[in-house]
């Protein structure tokens, strides 16, 4: 087991402060040590990947269930650094070929095109685990305060027991 101490680490999303251990206590839903350290289980690792996996392999366009908040932003973790580790490679394979980034868009839309699916098939599943219909999605489309209430959504822990979507993936 390995110790960080993240009391000084701080993650920048546009423009936005947010405090690693704020993020993982409330988006993760896991509690913190007393001594604001950080540990990281390696065991973990396998399975957090899995939950992109899974929305890739198994849940590719199944709007039906429940997903957990940690099977939703481990997907969008995961998500984002495809997308950005294709947008370096494509970027300097542009710069060694002499193109103008044609290269590297055409990748990134290629890969965002494969992700759109599972994207809104985790996304519903999610509002369904928090006892919201799919079709709550279409709030997102209100400009600034849209893209608020669906963060705010997917933040929320999921409703107790079984509800008109399935029964509580984590099984309470």
């Amino acid at each position: 087991m390995v110790s960080i101490d993240f009391s000084e680490f701080f993650i920048y999303i546009m423009g936005w402060k947010i405090d690693i251990l704020v993020m993982k206590k409330y988006c993760l839903g896991e509690a913190l040590e007393s001594n604001s350290a950080l540990n990281i289980n390696h065991n973990h690792k396998e399975k957090n990947m899995e939950y992109f996996k899974n929305c890739i392999l198994k849940h590719y366009i199944d709007f039906k269930g429940r997903a957990r908040r940690r099977e939703y932003w481990f997907f969008a973790l995961f998500a984002a650094i495809i997308i950005i580790l294709v947008g370096v490679v494509g970027g300097v394979l542009d710069n060694i070929l002499g193109l103008s980034g044609t290269l590297a868009t055409a990748l990134v839309t290629i890969v965002d095109l494969g992700l759109i699916l599972p994207s809104l098939s985790v996304l519903v599943r999610r509002l369904h685990d928090i006892g919201k219909s799919g079709w709550w999605f279409w709030v997102s489309l209100i400009p600034v305060v849209g893209g608020i209430i669906l963060l705010v959504f997917m933040l929320l822990d999921s409703q107790p027991g079984s509800n008109a979507y399935g029964s509580n993936p984590k099984g309470k």
